[in-house]
This record gives structure tokens, sequence and C-alpha cells, in this order.
């Protein structure tokens, strides 16, 4: 899954987030033009003295897709889509797993140094990189973000979160590159 990452791809990912991006380990997923679509990240940071969490596993970098789902959040369908994952016994099973998933992707980009501080100095912190979920969500039946949701599903095509935003996305633009949707990718 994970792919190391160029030069080349470290500028079109600056130019999609409009930043340097942060803990930054590798390219999860290239859209069909060969563009970093979905980014890896390491889940901590040395802050002053001291471990910090990036709770964000996979983050979505293509700016087509990122303009895509905040408009469907901006129509508030963060509470429909976890109302409808939810009471659906099947599918919020599927969204624990999917979590679970997620943490364990997490714990195993660590390495052997940075997981034995985190459970020796950290126990809250190892906590919430062990077991929280896509996003670094501690209430294991919320979604947060559909942006983390959908990378998740991209990548390991569990998550049920994300794969009703493919749905909702294929009703007006699909996760191929149209002409000119890459704009924001090339140099």
């Amino acid at each position: 899954m994970e792919q190391e990452y160029t030069e080349e791809d470290l500028e079109v990912i600056k130019k999609q987030l409009g930043r340097e991006p942060r803990n930054l380990v590798g390219v999860g997923k290239r859209c069909e033009h060969g563009y970093p679509q979905i980014l890896i990240t390491y889940p901590v940071f040395n802050k002053e003295d001291e471990l910090g969490i990036f709770p964000t596993t996979y983050w979505l970098s293509c700016p087509e897709l990122m303009t895509r789902i905040s408009e469907l959040e901006s129509e508030g369908l963060v509470k429909e889509i976890q109302d409808e994952i939810i009471n659906d016994p099947v599918e919020r099973e599927r969204l624990l797993s999917s979590y679970d998933n997620y943490a364990q992707n997490r714990v195993e980009l660590l390495s052997s140094d940075d997981l034995k501080n985190l459970k020796e100095n950290y126990p809250g912190r190892w906590k919430v990189v062990s077991e929280s979920g896509v996003g670094g969500i501690m209430n294991l039946e919320g979604i947060k973000c559909l942006h983390t949701q959908y990378a998740d599903y991209l990548l390991n095509k569990k998550n049920p979160v994300g794969k009703r935003v493919e749905e909702l996305l294929k009703e007006g633009f699909s996760n191929s590159c149209e002409e000119g949707c890459n704009a924001d990718c090339k140099e």
C-alpha cells in the first residue's frame, strides 16, 4: 500500500495542501494521472521534549476530492451518514471493524522506540494511537470527518462511511480525474 514519495511528489503535495505536509511517510494511493491522492502519515511527532500524537494516518490530498467532500459535509451529510450507519447493526459492526483495522495500521507504522516510549511514558496517548478510530476519533460510533473516512475506504475498502461517500460522489463526480481537475496538482 505505502509507496515512497519523490521530490516531485513532495512539490505536488505542497501545491495540493497549500503547505508543507506534516509527518509524511509515503503515498498510499495515486490518481490515474500518477499524482498523490492519499498520503500516509506517521502517528507521532516530537513536541518539545515529548511525543505528540498525529492520529490521521491516511490524509486525502486530492484537491478535487477535498472540494467535493467538503460540499457533502456542508450539506449536513456527516450526521446523516452517521445515523444511517449507527442504526444499521451490520453497518455499525463494519464501522467498528474498520476502526480496529485503522488503529492496527497506525500502530504498525510506529518504530520500536516510539512504540516502547508511548507504552511506557504516555499511556493516554498510547490509548489514542492504539484504540481510536479514523482520524483519532474516540467515540467509536462517531464519524467526525468524511475526508478521512473516504481516504481509509480508498485504501482498505472496508469503511462503510467511505463507501457511502463514494456512492454520493458518483452522483456528480467520478473518482477518476476528468480534464482539468488535476490543475492543482500540476507544477
